[in-house]
């Protein structure tokens, strides 16, 4: 929606993007940290790429790398991951 010329002319979106520029910065640094870890534990960068994309949060794919690497069954990773992620 955002690419739309008239939404891009308004004030409102121009303030929106100056507030989310320090964010993004934070959420970019994570990001490659997370990716690279991840590679270096294994993963291909497709397989990191689709991890990103399918789980969200970012404390969970972190917690689900050592796993990956340890060589843990599914469902433990699966189970490991919600838990890291908010209160149990």
């Amino acid at each position: 929606m955002f690419y739309r010329r008239r939404y891009r002319e308004r004030p409102e979106f121009r303030e929106g993007v100056r507030d989310q520029m320090s964010v993004a910065m934070g959420i970019a640094a994570w990001g490659l940290m997370t990716g690279v870890a991840m590679v270096q534990s294994g993963l291909s960068p497709l397989e990191a790429v689709l991890m990103t994309l399918i789980v969200f949060a970012g404390s969970a794919q972190l917690a689900a790398v050592p796993m990956i690497a340890a060589g843990a069954p599914l469902w433990v990773i699966l189970a490991a991951a919600p838990r890291t992620c908010g209160p149990t």
